[in-house]
């Protein structure tokens, strides 16, 4: 594996993984009856999780955590990525954004801070992330690469026939 961001802060960032999860969750609990706003979020985090998962299975033993890539030898173009050039970031930022419409609407508000401040942090260091993952897979997999990231969005399912 490849750090593409300083391992500490990587580190660091996979201790917030679970605090939002656990807030939703917590919150989840506690509710009495459920809004429109609850049913869009949870849809939102559904598909967050389907894209997560679908990405791993998809990449196989080549799946590294965020942060890091593994050594640039093939390029997966197909499966999800064959639409999503970061299938894994989108999944978690469609997660982090379904919970946020959860806990604005049921959590106090400590809690729904504390949460948006850890998804912020995490949304932030998955797309600097899968910026210096692009920049790494630019050089080391050259034109190949370069052809990929012109057909397809790094984060939305819009591929471009060109």
């Amino acid at each position: 594996m490849v750090p593409l961001v300083n391992e500490k802060i990587t580190n660091l960032i996979k201790l917030t993984y679970f605090g939002p999860i656990l807030i939703t969750a917590y919150t989840l609990t506690t509710i009495n009856s459920l809004t429109v706003f609850d049913f869009v979020g949870l849809i939102l985090a559904v598909l967050g999780t389907f894209a997560v998962v679908k990405s791993k299975l998809d990449l196989g033993i080549a799946h590294t955590w965020a942060g890091y890539c593994s050594k640039a030898s093939k390029l997966e173009v197909t499966g999800i990525y064959a639409y999503i050039r970061h299938p894994l970031y989108t999944g978690v930022h469609l997660f982090c954004i379904g919970e946020l419409f959860v806990l604005i609407f049921h959590a106090p508000w400590y809690l729904t801070l504390i949460a948006f401040v850890m998804g912020f942090c995490l949304v932030s260091f998955l797309t600097v992330s899968a910026s210096k993952e692009t920049n790494y897979l630019t050089k080391h997999l050259g034109e190949h690469f370069i052809n990929y990231k012109n057909q397809v969005h790094p984060f939305l399912p819009l591929k471009k026939y060109t």
